[in-house]
């Protein structure tokens, strides 16, 4: 799978779509750390670039489209979907602790910022595929669901 475009795969749930921009994302993260392991800095800068943006997109579907949506059929306002918004918070940190160690150049604090993102990053991925994806499709008619998962193929 080329990790550097947007799943091109047409896929029917918000579950499929974005457990598989989960995996996109991965395969972004693997290929800065093995730029920053190879001190190959602007290749680096360029692979973190696009982690960047891909993450923030991520957080976009999710915060402007799925958790309002989970939010508005489920009624549960101040929960899972709270949380999850403080962990991108969390992720955006680390995201900028990441690229203050390889503008400097530094392997060490480009790994303290990896570490930070992984510590939040994993569990953050799981609850999603896990827990609010598949209840967020539940909540929705089938063929909802699908123009759901269209939309964010789409942005």
């Amino acid at each position: 799978m080329d990790t550097r475009a947007a799943p091109q795969t047409t896929l029917d749930s918000v579950t499929a779509y974005l457990s598989l921009d989960h995996q996109r994302l991965d395969a972004l993260l693997h290929e800065a750390e093995l730029r920053v392991a190879d001190a190959r800095w602007a290749d680096a800068a360029e692979s973190h670039a696009l982690l960047a943006r891909g993450l923030e997109r991520h957080i976009r579907l999710d915060e402007e489209i799925v958790f309002p949506l989970f939010e508005a059929r489920s009624g549960i306002v101040d929960g899972p979907t709270a949380v999850m918004r403080d962990e991108h918070r969390c992720m955006r940190r680390a995201l900028s602790m990441m690229r203050a160690g390889i503008d400097a150049e530094d392997a060490d604090g480009f790994a303290e910022g990896l570490s930070f993102l992984n510590s939040v990053r994993s569990d953050h991925d799981a609850k999603e595929e896990r827990i609010l994806y598949p209840m967020t499709d539940r909540l929705l008619a089938p063929r909802d669901r699908a123009r759901v998962a269209a939309r964010l193929q789409r942005e």
